[in-house]
């Protein structure tokens, strides 16, 4: 018998999708949430969206758990500006951030990121991601995570084309010790019916 559901985290928790804007164009991407042509937010855009949220949120009086997802955030040039502003203005109020990334910034962007949020999820793509810059960006990553206790996590999309290298990614984590786990994929929503490999 269930007598009562409890929070697990004493946060409101927000999933801020900045737009569709992203580098690659996977297969299963549905169109929605993936474009090359979508507009890129302002960091003056996103200054005001976030105050836009703490002015209609404030009577709940709780820290924030904040996540970035996409397309691909890492493309917006305004994003890491952001990060560094949330973190100066607003740093007391937030008491998780974090982002999910195809890995495909450059491992400075990310290096720089870690000092600002307190996990990045990276997502394998097969289709288009340069397999070592991934892994070296992740691997980077997470020896800093481990310094300054924060979370590295990998997303592997279990693509049926890909099997062979996405045993290789598992085994990759698993012998640096970085959390991962496969997600299964969703067909039905694809942007295209079969993989460009």
């Amino acid at each position: 018998m269930l007598l009562s559901v409890t929070p697990s985290e004493d946060l409101f928790s927000i999933t801020w999708t900045l737009g569709p804007r992203c580098n690659f164009e996977c297969s299963y991407c549905p169109p929605r949430l993936h474009d090359k042509t979508s507009p890129h937010l302002s960091l003056d855009d996103m200054k005001a969206r976030w105050e836009d949220i703490l002015t209609k949120s404030r009577h709940i009086d709780k820290q924030y758990k904040l996540s970035f997802t996409g397309g691909e955030v890492t493309v917006n040039p305004d994003f890491l500006p952001f990060l560094h502003w949330l973190k100066e203005q607003h740093g007391e109020s937030i008491a998780s951030l974090g982002f999910t990334t195809n890995g495909s910034a450059s491992m400075r962007y990310y290096i720089e990121c870690m000092d600002l949020v307190d996990y990045i999820s990276f997502s394998s793509h097969y289709e288009f991601m340069n397999v070592d810059k991934f892994k070296k960006n992740v691997l980077a990553c997470h020896i800093k995570s481990v310094k300054r206790r924060k979370t590295i996590y990998v997303n592997i999309m279990d693509e049926s084309f890909s099997q062979p290298e996405i045993q290789d990614l598992v085994q990759f984590c698993l012998k640096h010790r970085i959390p991962h786990d496969k997600n299964p994929i969703d067909w039905s929503v694809s942007a295209r019916g079969k993989p460009l490999l």
